[in-house]
């Protein structure tokens, strides 16, 4: 039964040449990582970013989780607060005692943060990766332009 799904997933993906290797056989666990990319600063272009490195991460046919992603939501925690940002951090790490390695996207460079789960990954002998996006997503990073929602006066949208 597994197999029949596998096969009909592959037969459906087969066309999409860059999604054929996300498909693996439904039996195999994928490889669970933790996504290390940088947040603060830009955090339009970070998030941008670290959506394009669980993308690529998806791809390649690992099970990602990238907190700094999930825990900044409006609503969840504030990244700009010390202590809830702290909390984001910790709970993000925990993920550790179940990955198999941390992924660091390094295009962006190493911010703090990103260091910290690189020596929390170390000292708990998990295996870190470094790796850089393709660069024509990298590019589509860099050049998408995100629509903005801006007030104008109702007579100069008319006029």
């Amino acid at each position: 039964m597994i197999r029949s799904i596998t096969n009909r997933l592959r037969e459906y993906l087969g066309p999409i040449a860059d999604w054929r290797s996300a498909v693996y056989d439904l039996g195999d666990t994928p490889r669970r990582v933790i996504l290390e990319s940088p947040y603060a600063g830009n955090i339009e272009l970070n998030e941008r970013y670290a959506r394009a490195c669980l993308r690529d991460s998806l791809r390649r046919g690992e099970a990602p989780i990238a907190s700094h992603l999930l825990y900044t939501q409006p609503g969840v925690l504030d990244d700009q607060d010390p202590t809830e940002r702290l909390l984001g951090i910790e709970a993000g790490l925990a993920w550790g005692k179940v990955a198999d390695a941390t992924v660091v996207y390094v295009d962006l460079g190493v911010s703090r943060g990103m260091e910290y789960g690189i020596e929390h990954a170390r000292r708990f002998g998990r295996t870190v990766e470094r790796r850089a996006l393709p660069a024509d997503e990298l590019a589509e990073v860099w050049c998408r332009e995100e629509p903005v929602d801006i007030d104008l006066p109702i007579p100069y949208v008319l006029g």
